[in-house]
This record gives structure tokens, C-alpha cells and sequence, in this order.
């Protein structure tokens, strides 16, 4: 099993974007990994799974173009 490691020293803003319905990797691995990014933005991608990116590009194009707080 892989372990999931804490960033202690984060060098830019995270945003993490993912699929609600993902049978590889389940969403509450998605609230994990923001959890672990300080200041990390979480969108959950509703009815989408784990290729996302190509089954609603817009909404994953859309997520990243959004300001996440800290940003400059």
C-alpha cells in the first residue's frame, strides 16, 4: 500500500480536480490530497470518472482558469 505524504513546504497553489464517480482512485482520496496541500482547492466533477480530463474537458478547463485563493 502506498502512503500518502504530507507537503510541508508547498512551492505554488494546489487545486485538485476530480471525478465523483472515479472506481480507480475514490473520491475520498480526493478529500485526502487537498487536505495535504495547504491551501488547495478541491472540485469534485459530478458524473465524471477517472479519465476526467476527457470526459468534461470544459468543466477541468474551467477549474484550472478559476482564480484559487493565494494565487497572484
Amino acid at each position: 500500500e502506498n502512503e500518502i505524504l504530507p507537503v510541508t513546504e508547498p512551492n505554488g497553489v494546489g487545486l485538485v480536480v476530480w471525478g465523483e464517480d472515479d472506481r480507480v482512485a475514490p473520491v475520498e482520496n480526493a478529500y485526502a490530497m487537498a487536505e495535504l496541500l495547504p491551501g488547495a482547492r478541491l472540485v469534485l466533477v459530478p458524473g465524471a470518472g477517472h479519465n476526467l480530463q476527457q470526459e468534461q474537458p470544459w468543466v477541468v478547463a474551467e477549474a484550472i482558469r478559476e482564480p484559487t485563493p493565494g494565487s497572484s
